[in-house]
């Protein structure tokens, strides 16, 4: 167990870990130290020299990024000189960087910037004319370079090699001339290359998925789960009225620490309403009709009620809370075990996982499906997915995905089924409007983005998601939707 010892800090008495790094005390207690190079998550670099403190009985200021906590310990990085310190450093940093906030994207979340006006606020001193670096450079599938804007604190570079271990980028060219980059210009692609974006501490890494989409500041955050796969990663999502835009990890040591794969940013899309269902509708043959919530909900009952030999297709992507009801419904409807299937979606093995973060299991919610289901009694494995058992039975009620991805067995399924038979719960749109003859009903859903529930991942770790965005009037709550089914008139 780690000794808790007192330090005084700027004239404060703080309690920290005997051996932390100073700097990240600093942090975790609301104490600014300007720094760039320094990353709780990668090794100590020391290369910014901007994290410089004063420390009893040390004769010269040192950089606190490489400083272990010692008992009675005193740090002071507020004195005139410390700044001065500061003021020199962001001189030099400054000395080849552009003028060109206004179009960076990472203008308002930029530690450049915010440092600039903490400590700097100053008339240059430099005449030298700045060097030109390439802008606008294409490292891969997923990442920019402005090499002007980069300022060589090698954060992306120790994270290729400490975290990934795939050694994609690297320092290149020698003095003022010095730039990151791949070797022998290789594209820059694994499948966590967008963390390199989310470090960097200016604007000189961008994602090309979220580049001029929008200012930082018409967003807000609201922390959420990632529902790309069974590890369930701790996430912020950027949002606001016209959408959701990003998805950056957030940090739980139990679960991500500080990284989310690419993949999983991507999910965001999938809260965007061009890619779902707003309203419920009945086909007959190829003509939709538009229904109400409570027109929806009157089909539902009626036709299971006229159908008893009704085959359920379930995906492991919603919450426990909805899973309770939903077998509720089942177990006291009396519908058998047999007639329960499991919609799996991984592209390789179930337990496959890639040393990291990234599992074969690409649900958030398969512990917590089986859970439930087993409380209900019912039963069934991983390849408990029909391919063309439709004929089985004369309807199906799919309890879609959340953020269905292209699959494979997806067309064939659905068009094994009889033309207006099977009924879609979700809220997700179909790859092909033509699968859509194959339904007799479809009921919008709430995604992720706005229900209250629990997921329970591969570690068997519950975790809470929280909704964040108002969902529209005509999608309904599975849970509401469940409950409702069960009811006795």
């Amino acid at each position: 167990m780690s000794k808790k010892v007192t330090i005084t800090f700027n004239g404060k008495n703080i309690e920290a870990e005997e051996g932390a790094n100073v700097l990240q005390v600093a942090k975790d207690n609301g104490i600014n130290i300007a720094h760039y190079c320094y990353h709780e998550g990668l090794s100590i670099a020391g290369v910014c020299r901007l994290c410089m403190v004063k420390v009893n009985g040390n004769p010269k200021p040192v950089p606190s990024c490489n400083l272990t906590v010692q008992d009675g310990m005193t740090v002071d990085s507020e004195s005139e000189d410390i700044k001065e310190i500061v003021r020199w450093g962001l001189q030099f940093h400054l000395a080849n960087h552009p003028l060109d906030c206004p179009i960076c994207d990472q203008a308002g979340e930029c530690v450049l910037q915010e440092s600039y006006m903490e400590y700097g606020a100053y008339d240059s001193n430099m005449t030298e004319n700045k060097v030109q670096k390439k802008k606008v450079v294409d490292l891969g599938p997923t990442i920019m370079l402005d090499k002007e804007r980069c300022i060589l604190c090698t954060r992306c570079t120790r994270f290729t090699s400490e975290v990934t271990k795939t050694h994609d980028l690297g320092i290149f060219e020698r003095g003022n001339r010095s730039e990151i980059g791949t070797y022998d210009n290789k594209p820059f692609e694994n499948d966590y290359s967008v963390n390199t974006v989310d470090i960097c501490p200016v604007g000189a890494l961008t994602s090309k998925d979220f580049r001029f989409k929008q200012r930082v500041w018409y967003t807000r955050t609201s922390p959420s789960v990632c529902i790309k796969c069974s590890t369930g990663c701790n996430t912020e999502v950027s949002h606001n009225k016209r959408g959701a835009f990003r998805i950056k990890p957030r940090k739980n040591e139990d679960v991500n620490g500080l990284w989310m794969c690419d993949k999983g940013r991507t999910a965001y899309q999938w809260l965007n309403s061009v890619d779902r269902y707003l309203h419920g509708f009945t086909v007959n043959g190829t003509e939709k009709k538009h229904l109400s919530t409570a027109e929806a909900r009157s089909m539902l009952k009626t036709h299971l009620s006229q159908e008893p030999k009704t085959g359920w297709l379930i995906s492991p992507q919603h919450t426990v809370e909805e899973y309770e009801a939903l077998f509720g419904y089942l177990k006291s409807s009396g519908v058998p075990n047999e007639s329960v299937y499991l919609w799996y979606d991984w592209a390789s093995g179930f337990e496959d996982f890639d040393g990291l973060l990234i599992r074969g299991d690409k649900s958030p919610n398969s512990k917590g499906l089986a859970k439930v289901a087993q409380k209900f009694g019912y039963a069934f494995d991983v390849d408990r997915m029909p391919s063309l058992k439709a004929k089985a039975f004369s309807q199906w009620v799919i309890v879609a995905p959340e953020n269905m991805e292209p699959h494979t067995g997806l067309e064939k399924l659905i068009k094994g089924f009889d033309a207006n038979s099977s009924i879609w719960l979700g809220s997700t749109r179909l790859p092909d409007e033509q699968l859509e003859t194959c339904l007799k009903l479809l009921i919008p859903t709430f995604n992720y983005a706005e229900k209250s529930g629990t997921y329970i991942n591969f570690a068997n770790k519950a975790q809470t998601i929280k909704p964040f965005r108002t969902p529209n009037a005509q999608t309904e709550d599975l849970v509401e939707l469940f409950t409702f089914l069960a009811s006795v008139e």
